[in-house]
């Protein structure tokens, strides 16, 4: 296998890694695949900077009497293969469908568009 074929293989198993712990409202897993100085933008504009920012919004939108967010669920779609730049960085692009249960009884279906710069440290791929 060659070594692109194996940064491709890793990749694949962050993104699968990823969904899933987002698919079961488990954010201390979803932090692992997170660089530790991440920013996110979120669909509502809310910009989370580090592990601490994810979790905080995470917990705010997902947790407790005041959620927004009831329930979550998407299908993530990658358009091509990541593009690498030297052996650790790399940008991924796609589209998700998701589906939001909302806290006050009504649903909601998105389509966003996604682009997501990778880093590997530490022999690890992560989220940045």
């Amino acid at each position: 296998m060659s070594s692109d074929e194996a940064t491709h293989d890793a990749l694949r198993k962050l993104r699968d890694g990823l969904v899933e712990a987002v698919t079961a409202g488990d954010i201390e897993r979803q932090l692992t695949y997170l660089h530790p100085n991440v920013v996110v933008t979120w669909l509502d504009g809310t910009v989370s900077r580090r592990r601490e920012g994810v979790r905080d919004y995470w917990n705010t939108m997902m947790t407790g009497p005041d959620r927004v967010v009831a329930g979550f669920r998407m299908d993530l779609t990658v358009d091509e293969l990541t593009i690498l730049y030297g052996g650790d960085t790399g940008i991924a692009f796609g589209s998700s469908n998701q589906h939001f249960d909302l806290a006050r009884g009504s649903d909601v279906d998105v389509r966003v568009r996604w682009t997501a710069t990778l880093v590997k440290e530490n022999d690890q791929w992560l989220v940045a």
